[in-house]
């Protein structure tokens, strides 16, 4: 946790503030719109170690600041809001139409009123054996094209989370079981406690949000359709998640 800590320290005392400096330098800061997020957060507990294997609240919830001339400063908010909301925010605060098909709203109601936007967060994961992953990458890097996907995917990992109440379903593809998990976030965070038993119906209504993913069909412990490409793995090679 220290080691990890001292990397975001590194992060927002060192690449963050050199880069709003040289914006400083060159004027554009004062026009700028500015999205600070993360792609995953770290879970450091008994039940998970970093973010590898599972989807606790401790690696899906990531923070967002946003800064821009249009914003009030120093708000603390912490409404539910998702990934899939930050590029229509940003082209809305820009003034620019967006396709209503796009993912995800716009937040401008929530900066501007902190009306309730009843958002429905939907996380969805395959985890596998990571060796055999790494090295069918591998593969495909030193090959040049793309090679038949092996079957390694072990566990289907799905969520569905409100303003409140977040819904977990665990499936273990090589045995065939699942299990399922009710949280209030409110009073429990840390995602401690199951509470489905308690309240069947916001459980009941939650899960009903999954049902596209629950019904995915798998083959061999494989999602229906998925597929690697050779640009994935020259682009994993490149950012070091695999060796050459």
């Amino acid at each position: 946790m220290d080691l990890y800590l001292r990397g975001v320290e590194r992060f927002d005392q060192g690449r963050l503030a050199a880069a709003v400096e040289t914006m400083r330098d060159i004027g554009w800061y004062d026009d700028a719109l500015i999205a600070i997020t993360g792609d995953h957060g770290e879970e450091h507990s008994p039940r998970g170690y970093e973010h590898f294997g599972s989807i606790w609240n401790g690696v899906v919830n990531m923070p967002l600041i946003l800064i821009g001339p249009d914003i009030p400063a120093g708000c603390v908010d912490d409404h539910l809001v998702r990934s899939i909301d930050i590029a229509p925010t940003l082209l809305n605060l820009a003034g620019v139409e967006t396709d209503t098909d796009m993912d995800g709203v716009s937040l401008n109601t929530r900066l501007d009123t902190k009306m309730p936007l009843g958002l429905m967060s939907l996380c969805e994961a395959w985890f596998g054996d990571f060796l055999k992953a790494r090295d069918h990458l591998n593969a495909c890097h030193a090959a040049s094209r793309l090679l038949e996907w092996p079957s390694i995917a072990e566990r289907h990992l799905m969520s569905a989370r409100d303003a409140r109440w977040r819904y977990l379903v665990f499936r273990d593809l090589k045995a065939g079981t699942e299990e399922a998990c009710l949280f209030d976030l409110k009073a429990d965070p840390n995602e401690t406690t199951d509470v489905k038993d308690k309240f069947p119906h916001t459980a009941k209504s939650l899960r009903q949000e999954l049902e596209p993913m629950l019904a995915a069909r798998t083959q061999g412990g494989k999602r229906k359709g998925g597929t690697i490409t050779k640009d994935i793995a020259t682009g994993l090679v490149d950012m070091g998640y695999l060796r050459r």
